[in-house]
């Protein structure tokens, strides 16, 4: 059999799936060209009318349960609709890990709609939760915001979570508004020598991976854990930091690898200020360009006050 291409919208029960379903099959001429098989997994407030399904092509099956939602199942309504594509509303409490699909259906594309206005209390409560649904996703969307200043808060952690999918803000109709975050830097690119403060390191470690060109050339400076591993050239470390993006469970080392041409004796595990230039070298074994750092001048230090970076307690 072909493969058939699947989009899975996830979310929050009343998060606008079904609106952002209905805006989106009945706006991109997929009717004309096939039919959709859309699988709800849940019945919210809002549904599709029956009108609707017919002009544009769409037979709707809904599976009440997880284990309701298996191979077996998938594959007889594949056999009995025959669909050019496949939308699936994802319930947002099911297990992801334990849904098995047919090898023929090609996840073209995983979209989260998260109510912005209740996902501070959600997230604070449920924050494993949304983190394991946000690492698979292509596209996080925030609905019912008509501004972003209150997902601030949550920027860097989010990003840390899943730095390549975009995060935006789409209204009732599925229209895309706006990034969900600002650009707003702690610190300046323009100065001669960039100082990051021990709690910025979150923001500019994501923002020279989302901006790398803004930073190639630049000299920074900030403080980090010197983590030395086998597969190092004699020169050369790693710094940065142990981050909680989520929760200890969590817990994550981000940093880069920095080359020391001063012949300055680094321990493992302890911790240095750096002052570097940043540059970008290809990486034979990931085959992709990755940062390196060229050490200027380093000076080995205590470890600082707050050495983990705890990012649920706010910052960008």
């Amino acid at each position: 059999m072909e493969n058939i291409p699947v989009f899975i919208i996830n979310g929050f029960l009343d998060a606008g799936k079904t609106s952002f379903i209905e805006s989106t099959i009945t706006k991109d001429n997929f009717f004309q060209k096939g039919r959709t098989l859309y699988i709800a997994l849940e019945e919210g407030e809002e549904e599709i009318s029956s009108i609707t399904l017919e002009r544009y092509n769409v037979d709707k099956i809904t599976f009440s349960s997880q284990k309701e939602f298996s191979l077996e199942n998938l594959k007889e309504a594949v056999e009995d609709y025959d669909p050019s594509r496949i939308v699936i509303e994802m319930n947002f409490m099911f297990d992801m890990t334990k849904i098995e699909f047919p090898n023929y259906f090609q996840i073209a594309q995983i979209i989260t709609l998260i109510d912005g206005v209740t996902f501070p209390i959600y997230f604070q409560n449920m924050r494993q939760k949304f983190v394991d649904v946000i690492k698979t996703s292509d596209i996080v969307c925030f609905t019912k915001l008509k501004s972003r200043e209150s997902l601030d808060f949550f920027q860097a952690s989010l990003r840390l979570v899943n730095s390549t999918c975009m995060y935006c803000l789409i209204d009732e109709d599925g229209n895309y508004l706006m990034d969900a975050f600002r650009k707003v830097l702690p610190y300046s690119l323009d100065d001669k020598i960039i100082n990051i403060k021990d709690e910025d390191f979150g923001t500019f470690y994501i923002d020279t991976f989302d901006s790398r060109d803004d930073y190639l050339n630049k000299v920074v400076s900030f403080n980090g854990w010197v983590v030395i591993t086998k597969g190092l050239k004699d020169d050369e470390f790693i710094i940065g930091r142990k981050v909680i993006s989520c929760c200890s469970n969590d817990m994550q080392f981000y940093g880069f690898v920095a080359r020391n041409k001063h012949g300055i004796d680094l321990k493992h595990d302890s911790w240095a200020n750096i002052v570097a230039k940043i540059t970008v070298e290809f990486n034979e074994e990931y085959n992709e360009d990755e940062i390196v750092l060229i050490v200027d001048s380093i000076k080995v230090i205590d470890e600082i006050k707050d050495p983990i970076l705890d990012l649920t307690k706010g910052g960008y």
